[in-house]
């Protein structure tokens, strides 16, 4: 019955508007009978829903709508809130989305997202396409900061090793280990390409430097991020 009536009002809405994901349906019911799918009822009755595909400590938001008659009331808060707490029952760490329509991005920046950033050489929010963003769902993570010298540093770039080493690192940060072990205080994690160039290293001593697909033994690229835990 839920689908039915979803599908019932995104007809409407295509319709009176040609606007909304009606569009989209096939997908929507893929997803569905995937179980890739939430919906937020009010009184037994549907008034949003929202679909993904995951892999492993990451997924992407591929639709998500509100019944416009409903807009404006707080459901989507709501309906984001739970899915997110969803995702970290099952070890999801990171979101991506594309905003489309283009006005979405102001509601999803509401909810925490952030601008992917601007890389034209890898196609990342020029004008080839819908805008993106994302989201870290766990607060135990390093943020882009000023090092201090001498520190053991991680450092990414957006260009690949071969490049001009006198680019400036696109994010960087201090890290520090748990006693006795090579997991880290806080997790990593940041958009990232596989052929971009990772170094990691403290004062002038350089540890590792590589692409990001070859930087660690296990994997530490997921998706469209770069997700590191430990340091091996």
């Amino acid at each position: 019955m839920t689908l039915n009536e979803i599908e019932g009002w995104l007809i409407e809405e295509d319709k009176k508007t040609k606007q909304g994901f009606y569009c989209n349906w096939k997908l929507i019911k893929q997803s569905f009978e995937e179980k890739n799918f939430a919906v937020i009822s009010v009184n037994n009755s549907a008034v949003g829903f929202i679909t993904w595909n995951e892999s492993e400590l990451v997924a992407t938001i591929d639709i998500c709508e509100i019944k416009p008659t409903e807009r404006g009331k707080g459901y989507l808060k709501i309906l984001f809130t739970e899915v997110c707490a969803f995702f970290l029952t099952k070890n999801i760490v990171a979101l991506s989305l594309e905003c489309a329509p283009a006005s979405s991005e102001v509601v999803w920046k509401k909810l925490g997202f952030r601008d992917f950033p601007e890389i034209p050489k890898f196609g990342i929010n020029t004008n080839l396409g819908n805008k993106k963003l994302y989201k870290v769902l766990i607060s135990n993570v390093y943020e882009n900061e000023e090092l201090i010298e001498g520190s053991e540093t991680i450092e990414l770039w957006n260009v690949e090793p071969h490049e001009k080493e006198s680019i400036e690192p696109i994010w960087k940060t201090q890290i520090s280990f748990q006693p006795n072990k090579n997991k880290l205080q806080k997790w990593i994690i940041f958009p990232c390409k596989p052929d971009w160039r990772i170094r990691w290293r403290k004062g002038n001593e350089i540890y590792k430097v590589s692409k990001v697909k070859y930087f660690q033994p296990e994997s530490i690229e997921f998706g469209a991020f770069l997700i590191i835990k430990r340091l091996v």
